[in-house]
């Protein structure tokens, strides 16, 4: 939860990612997500020549990244603006697509091909890409329902919101300038 000058207090710093589905209270207000980042698989990972990152708590940092960066960019804009009851949708129903559209995100990445040839010889796009806009166009489903995506940002429409959570996401890693994640070798 947004902490005075800091984005998520502590506790939730500690808590992300995890089995745990309290997140912390702020000014009454709780936040309740179920972000379900799965463990590194390290080496059976598909990104694993790829990943520029080592095993750390067991969770994979790329899709928590993903999440955490889709929570920061909501909670940053929007977070006083919500009550107890947008923010429990957010974080069990938002996050979890989240969830599942960063693993599709990994999962295409690793692909060679668009394309595979099914087992009667005929050529199919990857059933991934499909799966993967039915994911963006529930995520944008979403956001209209709890009212974010008429939501004014400061003094601007929300525009782009994926630009936005990139963004949210970059400043904070800068505001956590720790190392904590190894580059690979």
């Amino acid at each position: 939860m947004p902490n005075k000058g800091d984005l998520f207090s502590q506790e939730y710093n500690i808590r992300f990612g995890s089995l745990t589905v309290s997140r912390g209270k702020e000014d009454n207000l709780y936040l309740y997500a179920w972000e379900a980042i799965p463990d590194c698989t390290d080496k059976l990972c598909p990104l694993d020549k790829r990943c520029s990152f080592t095993r750390r708590d067991g969770k994979c940092q790329v899709i928590a990244g993903i999440v955490k960066g889709a929570l920061t960019s909501i909670l940053s804009n929007y977070g006083p603006k919500l009550n107890n009851a947008v923010r429990n949708r957010i974080g069990t129903h938002l996050m979890p697509l989240y969830s599942d559209l960063a693993r599709m995100l990994v999962y295409e990445t690793s692909l060679t091909s668009v394309h595979f040839v099914d087992q009667l010889g005929n050529p199919r796009i990857n059933p991934v890409y499909k799966e993967k806009r039915e994911v963006a166009r529930t995520i944008e489903t979403m956001w209209k329902q709890l009212g974010l995506a008429d939501m004014p940002v400061g003094e601007e429409e929300i525009g782009n919101y994926y630009e936005q959570m990139e963004k949210a996401n970059q400043e904070e890693m800068k505001r956590n300038d720790k190392p904590k994640l190894k580059k690979r070798k």
